[in-house]
């Protein structure tokens, strides 16, 4: 029974890979981002601290 690991392995992906996009920014770009997504964060902390925990997850 030493051949059932290999027999039963874990199946391999066949789906064809996507090709990744990548975007170049400059560097105040970058750091426009960066404050925008920072502000969203801190806006998101302060609503969600008055919410009861049920109602904090995302839909």
């Amino acid at each position: 029974m030493t051949g059932i690991p290999e027999t039963y392995g874990k199946a391999k992906d066949r789906r064809k890979k996507a090709p990744v996009k990548r975007v170049q920014l400059s560097a105040e770009q970058r750091q426009a981002y960066e404050d925008a997504m920072r502000e969203h964060d801190r806006r998101e902390r302060e609503h969600s601290q008055y919410l009861p925990d049920d109602v904090r997850t995302r839909r």
